[in-house]
């Protein structure tokens, strides 16, 4: 791989760790190194980030604790370019967050995605389709699954991560282009533009998409979030039921963010192996972001099909995305176990500031006793959103970057 993307230490070496690592091959990267090694790269080159971590009192890495070194709040992604020059001046992508709380994204943009999509293909493959052979590259229509996405495309939502991601598993794992389901919602005023309105599920299409696949014994990959999922639910023929043919599988991205649904979770699941015959082992829950560039996964999944870790609603990352648990007062690192505020980083975040800082609260575990692969790291359990703003020290600092 030649990509721009690829090209600096810290990026090549991580990059070489990713596909070692999806390969199951030993890997000997050190991620505190590597961290440090993309601390010093990235405050020289994301200006914002700079100025931040300096107002923080740390300019370089060191041999400082990699979990002590400043984290950026994401809400600082709404106020200042944290991303490098070259992605302000030619970028390839620019994913923006909901904004569902004022109203104004926070930004993130790449020069080019080749990091974000090894990583992100590595990370799938390892956790939802490890029955499958490795696909790092794409290899448009000739994958094993009808992949069907209740997400909006890019017409709809052109800045959409989520969006990019199942474009991604499309091209990659499909047996044709990615199939969207949901479409612009007609209204009254039609001078909004299609991504301007909101989205209704295609309810006909989507029954024959299934139908189809299950004449042609084509596994499903349904790609969705409990949102769509309660959608589903509300508008499915309640007599209506199907098998979907063995291997099929749901990959949820969760996120109702403050929005009501009228099933929990576990009914959801326990609705889709009613109506569908999906085992709940194969409807597996991802946790992203859109600042960063890897994703986490329930292990349900491959604990059912490979076997090698618990099978729990836990959520595991790849080695190279690493989370701490600080304490909201100090920003302290806690023990695992201990609960507070959810920091994260990212060493396939190349492009933009791998250092973050969120509203969530949780808390790490280990992985039971016995799992062969030491290089996971601590399970994530996220309890919620952080009330109001405890954050000391930190987000008074984010004026630092202007």
């Amino acid at each position: 791989m030649t990509d721009r993307a690829l090209t600096t230490t810290a990026t090549a070496a991580t990059a070489d760790w990713i596909r070692a690592w999806a390969r199951g091959e030993a890997v000997s990267a050190d991620f505190d190194a590597l961290a440090r090694a993309r601390f010093n790269e990235q405050t020289a080159s994301i200006r914002a980030f700079g100025a931040y971590a300096a107002a923080r009192g740390v300019t370089h890495a060191d041999r400082q604790p990699v979990a002590t070194l400043p984290l950026v709040p994401v809400t600082a992604f709404k106020r200042a370019p944290l991303h490098t020059a070259e992605a302000a001046a030619h970028p390839v992508a620019r994913f923006e967050t909901s904004g569902t709380t004022d109203g104004q994204p926070g930004v993130v943009q790449l020069a080019d995605t080749a990091l974000y999509d090894l990583s992100l293909r590595a990370s799938f493959h390892h956790f939802v389709v490890p029955d499958t052979p490795l696909r790092l590259r794409p290899d448009p229509g000739a994958g094993p699954f009808r992949v069907i996405a209740l997400v909006p495309d890019r017409s709809l939502r052109p800045h959409s991560s989520l969006g990019h991601m199942a474009e991604v598993i499309g091209e990659t794992w499909g047996d044709a282009p990615t199939r969207w389901l949901l479409r612009a919602a007609p209204t009254a005023d039609h001078r909004h533009a299609p991504a301007e309105r909101p989205e209704q599920l295609d309810v006909a299409a989507l029954r024959h998409a299934l139908h189809a696949a299950c004449s042609s014994d084509t596994p499903v990959l349904l790609l969705t979030t409990s949102i769509a999922l309660h959608l589903l639910h509300e508008a499915w023929p309640p007599s209506e039921t199907l098998r979907l043919p063995a291997g099929s599988r749901v990959m949820d991205t969760g996120g109702p963010k403050g929005r009501r649904i009228q099933l929990s979770r576990a009914a959801q699941h326990a609705w889709l192996q009613r109506t569908f015959g999906l085992p709940p082992a194969l409807i597996v829950g991802e946790l992203g972001m859109t600042e960063l560039c890897s994703q986490r996964y329930e292990t349900v999944t491959r604990a059912h099909l490979v076997g090698d870790v618990p099978s729990a609603r836990v959520y595991l990352a790849p080695p190279w995305l690493r989370s701490v648990a600080l304490a909201p007062h100090d920003l302290a690192p806690l023990p695992l176990g201990e609960s507070g505020l959810i920091g994260h980083i990212d060493l396939a975040n190349a492009d933009t500031c791998a250092f973050l800082l969120t509203g969530d609260l949780g808390h790490l575990v280990p992985l039971a006793a016995g799992d062969h692969r030491a290089d996971y790291g601590p399970a994530l359990v996220l309890e919620g959103r952080a009330p109001g703003n405890p954050w000391r020290g930190c987000g008074l600092d984010v004026e630092a970057m202007f």
